[in-house]
């Protein structure tokens, strides 16, 4: 079904979209709060999301996945649709990207860069 340039390059946007949703939600907690608070937020996403894909969880559970979505094995079983996770993960991005000035309007970037101690 999937050409191996083709598997490739599925593979490769969905992890990246999957890496970017972290990356963004790491980046705002962080300068929102502390380093620690985006670091367990980003864990916590990941490892719910994984825990949601174990079989014993509801259907609805996995598909708020975000793991779930960004791992090619789960397309190419056609368990789901490649355009349902690209536009789920990219959803879920904007989201981040649009509420992220509203949590950045009190951060403080001093701390972040070292200038002063926080």
């Amino acid at each position: 079904e999937y050409s191996p340039y083709r598997a490739l390059f599925f593979t490769l946007l969905l992890i990246w979209l999957y890496s970017l949703i972290l990356a963004e939600l790491l980046f705002l907690l962080n300068a929102r709060f502390n380093k620690a608070a985006g670091t367990i937020a980003a864990a916590a996403v990941h490892a719910i999301g994984y825990i949601l894909m174990f079989d014993g969880i509801t259907f609805i559970g996995k598909n708020l996945s975000l793991y779930y979505h960004g791992l090619f094995s789960n397309h190419v079983s056609g368990s789901i649709s490649i355009v349902t996770s690209v536009c789920y993960l990219l959803l879920v991005l904007c989201i981040l990207l649009f509420t992220g000035p509203a949590l950045l309007s009190r951060a403080d970037f001093s701390v972040l860069a070292g200038e002063k101690s926080g």
